[in-house]
């Protein structure tokens, strides 16, 4: 049998997979486990990794669908252009001051949506920042 698992790393694969790291059990588990075991649990764990990507990748795609239409509906509704859409999509997060300080990463994260929507964001949120200074 070829292995590929990796002890050193083992818990940082079962963080991904689960959000947590392996429990002392999981861990004496692991310890006690052969070689053809410790391959099971490996592939085991990558599978839920893999999983997991999966359906994160889904619910961005789902997100950006659902940003870039509520974009839509602002421009349609007398928004006139993108960036005003956003400032207005923004505003109505009712985001604190203190989280605004976190920029357009931080709507970016709150809503779902890539990481490289930020530098527009940015813009709109340094926006709102400046006029309640």
């Amino acid at each position: 049998m070829n292995y590929t698992f990796n002890s050193n790393i083992v818990s940082d694969l079962h963080k991904d997979a689960y959000g947590f790291r392996p429990s002392v059990e999981f861990s004496m588990l692991w310890e006690l486990s052969s070689d053809d075991e410790k391959q099971e649990i490996w592939d085991d764990l990558i599978a839920i990794v893999e999983r997991n990507i999966d359906v994160e990748e889904a619910a961005e795609r789902k997100a950006t669908e659902a940003f870039e239409a509520q974009v839509a509906v602002m421009l349609q509704n007398g928004a006139d252009s993108r960036e005003t859409a956003l400032r207005w999509i923004v505003e109505s997060m009712e985001l604190s001051e203190v989280e605004l300080c976190y920029g357009g990463e931080h709507v970016c994260f709150l809503m779902g949506i890539p990481f490289t929507y930020r530098t527009e964001l940015n813009a709109v949120v340094a926006e709102m920042q400046q006029e309640t200074a």
